[in-house]
């Protein structure tokens, strides 16, 4: 599972900072990704779990167990009141997941038991958006198949945060990670198919304005690169 492969290894690096600096063995990592803004990518509330064992003040207990440093294998690290640990990672981080998504296979980024339950939500009471899934699994599949016959390839790899103009890409970006880490737990089926409602609504917006032949090939290969992505995710759920 990408996302929460990436969690553990956050949290592996807040336990080790936690025994090395604190001297406390029995500590649990916490590491949740954060959607605000200006408060990092990911957030931890470690501090809090310790303090009545240190006899700290939470805000003290972060503070010391970040020690002097504040940047860890490429990730920034804060501490703000009352002692939140907010984790920043470079800004290319969402791409790379995005490439893990466009290169692996199915089954290695989604859990097929939720894509199961899903499916099976979708026949029984969401014709509408059974059919507007099967529509964005045909029409990026079409895209993809014309460039694909010139010679024209996604490629995420590329993807660059100074590359996103569009704000549909950017909210589609956020919602694609949004699912990815909703179907990696054991959420329940209607929170998914709320959030697959989301992307079909913010994709028919993105491609309703549109037009690939008028783009350069940076901004093509976003367009692309997010479609290869949308119809694996949403080729799954075609019936």
């Amino acid at each position: 599972m990408i996302l929460k492969k990436l969690k553990e290894e956050l949290n592996q690096l807040i336990v080790e900072l936690a025994k090395a600096n604190l001297n406390v063995d029995d500590v649990t990592g916490d590491v949740v990704r954060n959607k605000k803004g200006g408060y990092g990518d990911f957030t931890s509330t470690v501090a809090f779990s310790l303090n009545k064992e240190l006899k700290m003040k939470p805000i003290d207990v972060a503070t010391k167990m970040l020690g002097d440093d504040r940047v860890f294998n490429g990730a920034t690290i804060e501490v703000i009141a009352p002692g939140f640990i907010n984790i920043y990672l470079e800004e290319n981080w969402k791409f790379k997941i995005l490439e893990k998504m466009q290169r692996e296979d199915v089954d290695n980024i989604f859990k097929l038991f939720n894509i199961s339950k899903v499916k099976e939500q979708l026949e029984l009471n969401y014709n509408f958006l059974k059919d507007e899934i099967s529509y964005i699994a045909y029409r990026t599949n079409w895209v993809l198949s014309v460039f694909e016959q010139e010679g024209i390839y996604p490629e995420v790899s590329k993807i660059r945060l100074a590359h996103i103009k569009d704000p549909f890409e950017e909210a589609l970006i956020d919602q694609l990670i949004d699912w990815l880490e909703l179907q990696e737990e054991e959420t329940d089926e209607g929170e998914m198919v709320q959030l697959l409602e989301k992307i079909v609504e913010i994709f028919h917006k993105y491609h309703n304005t549109l037009s690939l032949r008028k783009l350069d090939e940076t901004q093509r290969n976003v367009v692309l690169s997010l479609f290869k992505i949308i119809n694996k995710m949403m080729s799954c759920f075609s019936l």
